[in-house]
């Protein structure tokens, strides 16, 4: 069975690009349903969010608009060949910005406290917007159980 996928290239007012599938549909003789339409497959988000990096600063964070819903990652610059890794996955259904300066000025997560305490100058952060906040939940969930960061309370169960 196969998937065909239609993809735009989209870019943000802050010139930021992603992808989006518009449109995916499986082969006729199947008699399948549509798979996701209009939205982006996670496998493309986490792609997104890997490639979207900023530094965690406060100018950078005001950038963001205000009174949008989605999904922010912290990273830390490993210095091995650029990789980075996951410190912390979080959502907002509300306001991502407002989020992300809260977790600038003092976050409540003590592990995550001592880690931007820690590194500050070598975190950053990527985020990926969404339409509501069922996805934003939704696409949260995915991301924390696929890369496991080491900050997280949720479904981190001998953390909590």
């Amino acid at each position: 069975m196969a998937v065909y996928l239609t993809i735009h290239a989209c870019t943000t007012t802050d010139n930021s690009r992603y992808l989006k599938v518009v449109g995916t549909r499986r082969v006729p003789s199947t008699g399948g349903k549509y798979l996701m339409p209009d939205t982006v497959t996670p496998y493309v988000l986490q792609y997104q969010l890997k490639r979207n990096l900023r530094p965690f600063t406060r100018e950078d964070i005001l950038q963001l608009p205000t009174g949008q819903s989605g999904v922010y990652v912290l990273w830390r610059k490993t210095g091995t060949e650029g990789r980075n890794e996951c410190l912390y996955v979080g959502e907002s259904t509300t306001c991502v910005r407002r989020r992300l300066l809260q977790h600038y000025s003092n976050a409540q997560n003590d592990g995550l406290h001592s880690q931007l305490r820690m590194f500050r100058s070598i975190v950053q952060f990527s985020v990926e917007f969404t339409e509501n906040a069922q996805e934003t939940v939704l696409l949260e969930t995915e991301l924390i159980r696929e890369w496991k960061p080491k900050t997280n309370l949720k479904m981190n169960p001998d953390k909590s």
